[in-house]
């Protein structure tokens, strides 16, 4: 951050230098975290209300997973065909090479 470097003027003409801020810059408050009463009043108005927001968000993620659960399993899947069952030779098959793949 750049610092303006001011003169001062006293009576006896220059006596030193100040660094500080510029005018756009300055803040009202102190800027570090540390608790104070003054932040908690200016949230406590939002506290009711984001509680509220949060709830109603959750509550609708909550029933759309629902609905798409309950849709799912009343479907009963019976216009899709299922393949034939394997044959012994065909699981024979199948089992030496999953045999073969372990080796």
């Amino acid at each position: 951050m750049r610092y303006l470097l001011l003169r001062q003027a006293t009576n006896r003409g220059l006596s030193g230098c100040l660094l500080t801020r510029p005018l756009g810059l300055r803040a009202f408050h102190d800027t570090g975290y540390a608790y104070r009463q003054s932040i908690e009043r200016g949230r406590s108005r939002y506290r009711t209300r984001n509680l509220l927001t949060a709830a109603s968000l959750g509550l609708g993620v909550i029933g759309i997973y629902y609905y798409v659960i309950w849709s799912v399993e009343q479907e009963d899947y019976s216009d899709i065909p299922m393949p034939p069952e394997l044959t012994e030779e065909e699981k024979r098959a199948r089992e030496q090479a999953t045999a073969s793949k372990d080796d």
